[in-house]
């Protein structure tokens, strides 16, 4: 794309005839873009952009690299964001500037000047006043215009590092950017070639404004920059499955709203062995009583840090993944979801069957002392040290999940929207065919330990990961019945970890 008004159009063919004739990008087609720089009654920046636009609506290559020069940069970044500010996903793959104005020219401001000060001093001179004063895209380039200022802030909101994030993908452009100035270019200083963009996209060149795409052979520095550029770009991926990856990011990125736990510890207990199954329901004891076909499980330890969002916490039991889902919520100390993703089909209807009788046909403290044993809940204060135990409150019951409030005493009040440590610790069941228990970040997890035992002498305990992102996990085993697992990097939300062992 060509240059200020009254500049050389041959300096970009000469250009763009070095790439076509380059061994090295035979697998790439070389296209050039020109459109209108006379001095007089030139068409606006907006309308040429609206012609590249239509260009790449014709162009039928989804993966365009944009080289532009001197103000067709700014033609590129004003095609660019309108067709972001009406939603639609811009080919653009990558941008190399070349001596682009995005700070605008001062020579532009200082001619405009000069010229209506030599009007009001020779009268004669007037209708040269008019004729320049018309030039729509001097005007524009000159610093601190209307047009730049707005092209900038624009440009900065959709396309500098992102855009925005809490914008849409599809309004927004994230690729790769290198700015080209020339310390020689008395036309376009560095700090303006430069932009918005840091020293780690940025190239400074010994040429001058013209020369910048002018260069004699295929080893002067600025084609050299275009060279590397277009070899990096056969590694990205396609603007289309870029705008994919950018969706899932800003879906990550607006989990920043989310809440999140640190340093937490999680002990469990499994004692489903065979040979184990035969004592439980023990005889007087109402826990797991009317739950043949399950086992007892114990959580010895689960404590973590967060902020408390009220004076009240949630604990509870829901059977299987769609009644878990639909009850989870910020209050929830802890909610043990049944898993029988690995059983038989029949198997598991009878197993649901069991727990649904036995919701139905006792009353919800009833229920509760067959599902649980045990249940303590604790907070203690950061500050102080002191622990203060939760009092329980009403269970509310459903068909396949009980859920029990506890609230703060009256001397702990103090910590509802404070940061404070939940411990949870209780025994419940889960079904004895099961072998596998998986864990679930809820929130953000900065820091966890996770240890796992199972009773019985199993012939191998192993773990799965299912982290989101980068999280690195380790992993130790004490011997066969015992593994732990931590990580001191940022967990994301529904990152799993899943336990299984056999007999």
């Amino acid at each position: 794309m060509p240059s200020l008004p009254g500049r050389q159009r041959g300096a970009a063919q000469s250009f763009s005839e070095l790439l076509a004739s380059d061994p090295e990008f035979a697998d790439h087609d070389i296209l050039l873009f020109q459109y209108p720089s006379k001095k007089f009654r030139p068409p606006s920046i907006p309308n040429i952009a609206n012609q590249l636009l239509f260009a790449f609506d014709q162009c039928p290559y989804e993966q365009i690299i944009l080289i532009a020069h001197s103000m067709g940069g700014l033609v590129a970044m004003e095609a660019i964001l309108s067709a972001l500010e009406k939603g639609k996903a811009a080919k653009v793959a990558g941008l190399l500037f070349y001596g682009v104005p995005m700070n605008g020219v001062e020579w532009a401001k200082y001619a405009q000047l000069a010229v209506g000060v030599a009007g009001l001093i020779y009268p004669h001179l007037n209708l040269f006043k008019r004729i320049f004063s018309g030039n729509r895209q001097v005007t524009a380039l000159a610093q601190d215009s209307e047009f730049i200022e707005l092209l900038t802030g624009r440009w900065a909101e959709r396309a500098l590092n992102g855009g925005n994030p809490d914008m849409a993908a599809t309004e927004r452009a994230a690729f790769p950017v290198r700015v080209v100035s020339g310390n020689d270019d008395w036309v376009v200083k560095g700090s303006s070639a430069r932009g918005l963009y840091g020293r780690m996209d940025w190239k400074d060149v010994n040429q001058d404004h013209v020369h910048l795409v002018k260069p004699k052979d295929r080893s002067t520095e600025g084609y050299l920059i275009a060279k590397e550029f277009l070899k990096e770009a056969r590694t990205w991926i396609s603007p289309g499955s870029l705008l994919k990856l950018r969706a899932q990011i800003d879906r990550i990125w607006k989990m920043r709203k989310e809440e999140t736990i640190s340093n937490w510890i999680f002990d469990l207990e499994f004692d489903n062995a065979p040979a184990h199954r035969a004592g439980f329901p023990s005889p007087g004891k109402k826990f797991g009583q009317g739950l043949e076909g399950f086992s007892p499980f114990t959580v010895g330890r689960c404590e973590y840090t967060r902020r408390l969002p009220g004076t009240r916490l949630s604990f509870g039991f829901a059977l299987g993944h769609l009644t878990a889902n639909s009850l989870w919520n910020e209050n929830f100390a802890f909610l043990h979801r049944t898993n029988f993703s690995a059983l038989a089909p029949d198997l598991t209807g009878s197993l649901e069957n069991r727990v649904r009788t036995v919701f139905a046909d006792e009353t919800p403290e009833e229920a509760w002392e067959r599902i649980f044993e045990n249940v303590e809940l604790r907070v203690s204060d950061l500050e102080t040290g002191t622990r203060f135990e939760l009092e329980a409150l009403a269970i509310t019951d459903g068909t396949e999940s009980l859920v029990r409030e506890y609230t703060l005493p009256t001397e702990a009040q103090h910590l509802s929207g404070k940061e404070a440590r939940i411990e949870v610790s209780f025994r419940s069941v889960m079904p004895s065919e099961s072998c596998n228990y998986t864990v679930t970040f809820p929130w953000f997890c900065d820091g966890f330990t996770l240890g796992v035992s199972v009773r019985g002498q199993p012939r191998y305990l192993l773990y799965s990961s299912g982290m989101r992102g980068t999280a690195a996990i380790q992993s130790a085993r004490q011997h066969q019945t015992k593994l732990a697992c931590s990580s001191a990097d940022l967990i994301l939300p529904s990152s799993t970890l899943t336990f299984d062992w056999g007999f």
